[in-house]
């Protein structure tokens, strides 16, 4: 093995760390017919509450 491949899988094996360690969920807000696509890289976060029954559940954005 070339010292340069060496080097390459070292760093490819950091990156996939980081990668497992940094996790982001996907998602898609749609407003009736439409995807809203410009907000996905402005939301900070996403929780939702699944509620029993008939209660409503909650999406928080």
């Amino acid at each position: 093995m070339t010292p340069t491949n060496a080097i390459t899988l070292k760093i490819n094996s950091y990156m996939d760390t980081l990668n497992d360690a940094v996790k982001v969920p996907d998602f898609s807000i749609t407003a009736g017919q439409d995807e809203l696509n410009d907000l996905n890289r402005r939301v900070m976060s996403v929780s939702m509450t699944d509620n029993r029954g008939f209660e409503a559940d909650q999406v928080v954005i």
